[in-house]
């Protein structure tokens, strides 16, 4: 997992913005009260991102966030089941997260003081913070947020309209009100393009780059060195890729004394992995085998990985694995070391996980299982 903090990402944004503000000074003048008021606009902005988004995380695996769909079920929820105090600071801070929208932008353009274009607008925002936080499932997405960012938005909404229809008695503050207010010549949603398309062209190579430096290639300065990196002279004896998963068998005589150990990395892009288990390499005499299963996240229907691995020296060629409801032949690689696996899909209504029988068998299918011994490893 990567985390990006918001520090760096909202200065670079300042910045861009900045210029561009400059930029169009100069090229078409401006009014400051109206600059004053985009300068709050664009603070707001940032306190949003800053809050939707930071710290900002790119999950490889085991991606944790939630869905709700279901319009008021997470209110509802937040009601039932949490105190008073959690469920208002819940609801009031999603109310008050847009609201500054419903003032500031029909103060800024003039075809936004009427109810509907602003709300639509204000929604299409909501929804494209929850889109963008899909794209991690490092966060929850909820459609309550959509539902209670434009409300609050609507409610500010109406304390503009009241106030703009304070101000009309006085006739030099509904000139204010009218010089602040512009005819945008193209969509207001759009006008923002240029620092924020400039923002994503410098951050997101940075990101990749990142995100590419945190995760391991393939071959020997990947992940065939990462798992020898830490016992010196060790060796990669066997290698099985199953789904996603890559295991890597560790060859270790650096003592004087065979020891054998797993590492596991799961592919997270194309030719690229990040390391999920692995342990010191143990010592054992004869043929063994050690077994275990991949973690997985069941919120989002994951499939774990079953894996057997070990030393043969009893001539087997096949390895047979028996559960309640699943029955696997597996064919081990040629010489002493193998690694072997499977996608399995475990019981989750039992409460104990599965357990495995196993079989080794020869090239005549002769049972050699007794001299194999279950690994300390």
């Amino acid at each position: 997992m990567i985390v990006f903090e918001s520090a760096r990402m909202l200065a670079l944004a300042a910045v861009v913005w900045t210029l561009w503000r400059v930029g169009t000074w100069r090229r078409h003048g401006g009014d400051v009260t109206r600059e004053v008021v985009i300068a709050v606009l664009f603070g707001w902005s940032l306190i949003v991102v800053n809050y939707a988004f930071f710290p900002l995380y790119i999950i490889f695996y085991d991606w944790h966030g939630r869905f709700n769909l279901i319009p008021f079920a997470s209110i509802a929820q937040l009601v039932r089941e949490t105190s008073v105090t959690t469920a208002f600071y819940n609801i009031a801070g999603n109310l008050f997260l847009l609201a500054p929208l419903g003032i500031l932008l029909p103060l800024l353009f003039k075809e936004l003081r009427r109810p509907w274009p602003l709300i639509w607008r204000v929604a299409v925002i909501s929804a494209s913070i929850e889109i963008v936080q899909m794209l991690t499932n490092a966060r929850a997405v909820d459609v309550d947020d959509v539902i209670l960012n434009t409300t609050g938005a609507a409610l500010a909404f109406g304390l503009f309209w009241v106030l703009a229809r304070i101000l009309r008695r006085s006739g030099k503050a509904y000139g204010l009100l009218q010089r602040l207010g512009a005819s945008a010549n193209r969509e207001p949603l759009l006008l923002p393009a240029v620092p924020i398309l400039g923002t994503a062209v410098i951050a997101v190579p940075v990101m990749v780059s990142m995100i590419f430096a945190a995760t391991l290639g393939d071959g020997p300065s990947g992940i065939l060195g990462h798992a020898t990196a830490d016992w010196p002279g060790s060796t990669i004896v066997a290698r099985a890729d199953v789904a996603q998963h890559a295991f890597l068998v560790i060859r270790d005589e650096s003592d004087g004394s065979e020891r054998l150990g797993i590492a596991g990395y799961k592919k997270v892009t194309l030719g690229r992995f990040t390391w999920v288990f692995g342990g010191e390499p143990q010592p054992g005499d004869g043929s063994r085998y050690g077994s275990s299963i991949t973690a997985f996240n069941t919120a989002i229907d994951e499939t774990p990985t079953f894996y057997v691995w070990g030393y043969n020296q009893a001539g087997a060629t096949t390895l047979i694995v028996r559960g309640r409801n699943q029955t696997e032949e597996l064919p081990l690689q040629e010489g002493p070391y193998f690694v072997v696996g499977f996608p399995h899909s475990p019981d989750l209504d039992s409460p104990f996980l599965e357990t495995f029988e196993y079989q080794f068998l020869d090239e005549s299918r002769n049972d050699v299982t007794n001299e194999f011994a279950l690994s300390n490893g």
